[in-house]
């Protein structure tokens, strides 16, 4: 399996904080279509289906490097006054 370029790495990184393609795009100055082209790299490289599963697998193996489990489950506020995001 060939290595990820440092483009496809830096995108990798961008993924990573939930960035959009678009805003990404911006970001490196390039044109969507160039990151729609290293994101697919990118899925292919660690056998993802989509960036969620991507997510999972990244997560799953930064774990693994920290000697950490599974992560804890994520409480949601129980009714709709409770803002999601602080």
């Amino acid at each position: 399996m060939e290595k990820l370029t440092q483009d496809e790495l830096d995108v990798l990184e961008y993924l990573k904080l939930g960035a959009s393609n678009k805003i990404i795009a911006r970001r490196m100055d390039v044109s969507l279509r160039t990151i729609e082209k290293r994101r697919r790299r990118i899925l292919l490289h660690y056998g993802a289906e989509s960036a969620v599963h991507l997510g999972y697998i990244i997560g799953l193996a930064e774990g693994a490097q920290h000697g950490a489990g599974p992560a804890a489950p994520i409480e949601l506020p129980l009714n709709d006054a409770a803002p999601l995001y602080s």
